[in-house]
């Protein structure tokens, strides 16, 4: 499971509202991440921006102006089937934000820790 390290008791259930989210519409995901922000830990940031790629594009990274559903529901679809696709959008349609800056950092969010697990081995 992507962002496994940030799993606690308290925070258990986001894994299954970032499930739930993955096939929910903009308005509601957002109106979700409105609800849910101001409580969540920086552990629960951590875990829900490793689980959904909107909302470490939104809440996290402040990238308001990739609010907008064709954006929306292009992550979505780069969440669903990272790889082995051709994505030929074109120019400022956020394949440079979504994919690789946003996918790179969520990498990170999702590897880092067994890197340095490893390296001190």
């Amino acid at each position: 499971m992507k962002g496994e390290r940030y799993v606690d008791s308290a925070n258990r259930c986001l894994v299954d509202l970032a499930s739930r989210l993955a096939y929910a519409d903009m308005p509601e995901t957002l109106s979700t991440y409105e609800a849910l922000r101001p409580y969540m830990r920086l552990k629960d940031v951590a875990l829900f921006g490793c689980l959904d790629r909107f909302f470490l594009c939104v809440a996290v990274l402040g990238r308001r102006d990739l609010v907008h559903p064709w954006i929306y529901d292009r992550c979505r679809e780069i969440e669903a089937a990272p790889d082995g696709y051709l994505d030929l959008w074109a120019r400022e349609h956020g394949k440079s934000s979504l994919i690789t800056c946003a996918g790179v950092i969520q990498e990170v969010l999702i590897g880092f820790m067994g890197i340095v697990a490893n390296a001190r081995h």
